[in-house]
């Protein structure tokens, strides 16, 4: 369904078709798309462990998609949430939040190092936050700038620390954030060249914060920007990619009219460089407090994968970008599939740089409709 929002947008056509829910025919909640150079692959947090299989076309269509087997990781069990992260090396960090064994779920996180195969390299339990932080929905970092994971303190006060983690993860510094917003639930983005970590999130009827981070810890940036209108709430901001000038940002979005729990629709937000509003799409339109959650997002050239979990099912949704729309042509480095990319040979940052790059300029054509879902 199509909705008025009421503010002005740029008139480009930055996707140019977006495919309905796909169930991938696995039962869970944590689901994450991962392109690599060979195609994509999804991990899954499903029967109170951590999976992995290779998702593949089987048609033209965007709904033509299975996914192998599954295989599973690690043999430890009862996780509950999950947070999983490429690093530039292409190896993958990942957390997952358990139970410390006094009975109670979601207080203590165990965290592996894979390499490109997902075989593991190395085991952590994370016992520092255990009886101070919250684990649920954890935000991870792994980059060339920083490594670790950021939680929130428990209970109602804000309040959030980045755990840094050595090649061993081991915490070797707990380092105080700024106290909002709240780390769990939100997402992270590392810009390599400025040197920058941007955190994203938000907390009930607020609208999304971002703040930045060089690598001395220094806070440079920080941004708020509406993303809904009423009677729509934004919430769940899990998932931030770069895609040329522009960043695109995965979040939920309800009605509080709407029955059931904190559940409802998946909405992509495009945002420029400065982190102001772009425009929007609509990527379910479920309209029911028991539907979507936990989102996420990732790209292999001109594809865009979304995946989140709906009625208790994995889901993923493909979409098709217009590159030139982002700078982009189909020859440029795929920072999707490489998270290095354009930046592997032009990295010379020793210390904290002042913030994102400027974004180029783009002129303002005329205020219109965007495409398919778009918001208006």
């Amino acid at each position: 369904m199509l909705f008025l929002l009421g503010k002005l947008v740029f008139a480009q056509e930055f996707i140019s078709d977006i495919g309905e829910p796909t169930e991938l025919r696995s039962a869970g909640a944590w689901v994450r798309v991962i392109p690599d150079e060979e195609g994509w692959k999804v991990a899954l947090g499903s029967n109170r462990s951590f999976y992995i299989a290779d998702l593949y076309k089987t048609g033209d269509g965007l709904e033509d998609w299975e996914i192998t087997p599954k295989e599973q990781v690690t043999d430890i069990t009862d996780l509950v949430d999950h947070a999983l992260k490429k690093c530039p090396d292409g190896t993958y960090l990942h957390i997952a939040s358990g139970d410390a064994g006094d009975g109670t779920l979601n207080d203590m996180g165990h965290l592996w190092h894979y390499d490109a195969d997902f075989n593991v390299l190395t085991y952590q339990p994370l016992t520092a936050g255990i009886g101070t932080h919250s684990h649920n929905d954890p935000n991870l970092v792994c980059s060339n700038v920083a490594k670790g994971v950021a939680l929130s303190i428990q209970g109602m006060e804000f309040a959030t620390d980045f755990f840094a983690l050595n090649d061993d993860l081991e915490v070797e510094e707990i380092i105080a954030m700024e106290p909002y917003p709240r780390a769990n639930g939100g997402g992270s983005f590392t810009d390599e060249t400025e040197g920058v970590v941007h955190f994203i999130g938000m907390d009930h009827n607020r609208p999304l914060h971002i703040n930045s981070y060089d690598m001395n810890w220094t806070l440079v940036g920080s941004t708020e920007v509406e993303l809904l209108d009423a009677p729509l709430r934004e919430y769940w901001p899990q998932g931030i990619i770069e895609v040329g000038e522009y960043y695109l940002v995965v979040h939920m979005g309800k009605d509080d009219a709407w029955l059931g729990s904190d559940k409802g629709d998946v909405f992509l937000s495009i945002l420029d460089k400065q982190f102001e509003f772009v425009t929007q799409y609509r990527i379910t339109t479920y309209e029911d407090g028991e539907a979507a959650m936990r989102p996420w997002i990732a790209r292999r050239g001109s594809q865009l994968l979304f995946s989140f979990d709906a009625f208790g099912e994995q889901m993923i949704v493909e979409a098709i970008l217009n590159l030139e729309e982002f700078g982009l042509s189909e020859e440029s480095p795929d920072t999707g599939v490489k998270p290095d990319g354009y930046w592997a040979e032009e990295k010379t940052t020793e210390c904290g740089c002042s913030g994102a790059s400027a974004a180029i300029s783009i002129p303002l054509i005329f205020i219109a409709l965007i495409g398919i879902r778009a918001r208006q």
